[in-house]
């Protein structure tokens, strides 16, 4: 997503079908090198390997649903603000 003028963030969730549960994960890249100028702490997402998906929130923070969990994170370094258990144990998809 695209927060502001050449300010891109991506995330997703590094599968793990043996040893250490998934987590989610979200970096600021350089658009123009695709580089990580930024990376979130390793998400929780609840055991649940899935997508999941992130937005700009009107206040300028990064908003990031994985698994069963939701993250409000620094736009400037990922650092976590907020973190969530969702109230159902279940993969959740989006923010819409």
């Amino acid at each position: 997503v695209e927060r502001e003028p050449s300010q891109w963030y991506v995330g997703g969730t590094m599968a793990a079908f043996s040893g250490p549960p998934p987590f989610g994960w979200v970096q600021r890249i350089d658009l123009e090198t695709l580089e990580p100028l930024a990376a979130s702490p390793e998400l929780p997402c609840g055991e649940h390997v899935w997508c999941g998906s992130i937005l700009v929130h009107a206040d300028g923070s990064i908003l990031s649903v994985n698994g069963s969990y939701l993250h409000r994170l620094d736009p400037d370094d990922l650092s976590v603000l907020v973190e969530r258990r969702l109230p159902v144990d279940r993969s959740h998809n989006g923010l819409l």
